[in-house]
């Protein structure tokens, strides 16, 4: 509950555009901003340079192993997590794969006996190499889209909203009525 409003706070969103207009911006900030990366999402279906496989793919197996890990980190049913991570694998490893993401049979092999062995961490490596190429290969350009002015432009207007209602309230508690001592009213300017 407090999570929620503080993430729909004025000061959260301030801090957003600090961290977003950073020199130093890097991938792992959009990737943890909900309203980010949904504009990072928004960009790689948009993105129309010629690859095997669209550049969402790999944004959606990095969403797909890191819920992945995080529900099954300390978990002890070992069947129900290689039921799950199955899942992941056969989309995007398995030689019969829907959408392979051509990672060499070194890590697919790795990933096959982590899998085997019950390990939640079982997809961490190729997570890693998802955030290098999505790092090298897009965020520079999504950084320059429309989409990504877009996105500050919303969060300043929420920042100005938010202190313009700031301001009227000011005012109206200022010009409220007061009660002097004979029990008059007098407004103060």
């Amino acid at each position: 509950e407090f999570l929620a409003e503080f993430l729909d706070s004025t000061f959260y969103t301030k801090y957003m555009i600090d961290v977003l207009t950073s020199d130093s911006l890097c991938l792992e900030e959009i990737l943890c901003s909900e309203s980010a990366l949904f504009y990072f999402m928004e960009f790689l279906e948009q993105d129309k340079e010629t690859l095997k496989l669209p550049r969402i793919a790999y944004l959606e197996f990095w969403l797909s192993a890191t819920n992945f890990r995080k529900q099954f980190v300390g978990f002890s049913d070992e069947q129900h997590l290689q039921s799950d991570a199955l899942v992941i694998y056969e989309k995007w490893f398995s030689l019969q794969a829907t959408s392979p993401l051509n990672f060499s049979n070194r890590i697919r092999t790795r990933v096959e006996e982590l899998i085997c062995s019950g390990v939640a961490s079982c997809f961490d490596v190729p997570i890693v190499i998802v955030e290098i190429f999505l790092e090298r290969n897009c965020l520079k350009r999504f950084i320059k889209s429309q989409l990504f002015f877009k996105h500050l432009s919303e969060m300043m207007s929420k920042v100005d909203q938010n202190n313009e209602q700031k301001e009227v309230g000011i005012i109206r508690r200022n010009s409220s009525y007061t009660h002097n001592t004979n029990g008059s009213h007098m407004t103060n300017n």
